[in-house]
C-alpha cells in the first residue's frame, strides 16, 4: 500500500501566479497535494489542525483562494467566515461571500446578505420601500 503523500515527487513545485516565489509554505508540493485531497476524506484531529494552521498562514499571505480550499476541506468554520468577510467587505462580492457564509452556516451574515440582495431586487423591480407608520400618517394628512 502506498503512503498518501508518496505522489508528492511527481507534483509540480512551480509557484502559482501572483504567489511569492520565496514562500516555502504556499509553494510547497505538500500544500498542493493537501488542497487536492478528496473532500470526503476524514482527517484526524492532528492533520486537521496542521491544515488549519497552514490555511491561516496562506490566508494571511493574501492567497485567499488557496486558504479557502483548505478551510473547506477541513470544514473550518472560522476560516470560512474570514474568507466570506474578505469577499463581502474587501471585494464587495456579496454572492461569493454568501457561498462561504452558507458553507460555514453563519446564520447572522446569511440573513444580512440575503436581505441586502432582496432589497436590490425590490429596487430593480420597482417595488416601493416599506415606509414607517409615521411616514404613512404624514402622507394621509
Amino acid at each position: 500500500m502506498h503512503h498518501p503523500l508518496s505522489c508528492i515527487k511527481r507534483m509540480s513545485t512551480a509557484p502559482s501566479r501572483g504567489a511569492d516565489p520565496n514562500n516555502e509554505v504556499a509553494n510547497s508540493p505538500v500544500i498542493e497535494y493537501i488542497i487536492s485531497i478528496n473532500m470526503e476524506k476524514v482527517l484526524n484531529p492532528k492533520e486537521r489542525l496542521i491544515l488549519i494552521r497552514k490555511g491561516n498562514e496562506i490566508f494571511n499571505n493574501g492567497e485567499i483562494e488557496k486558504a479557502a480550499k483548505i478551510f473547506t476541506t477541513t470544514a473550518y468554520r472560522d476560516g470560512l467566515i474570514r474568507v466570506g468577510d474578505y469577499y463581502y467587505f474587501e471585494k464587495r462580492d456579496i454572492i461569493k461571500a454568501l457561498q462561504y457564509y452558507i458553507e460555514a452556516n453563519y446564520e447572522k451574515r446569511i440573513r444580512e446578505v440575503s436581505e441586502r440582495i432582496a432589497g436590490v431586487l425590490k429596487r430593480w423591480l420597482g417595488e416601493p420601500k416599506k415606509e414607517s407608520t409615521e411616514g404613512q400618517k404624514e402622507n394621509k394628512e
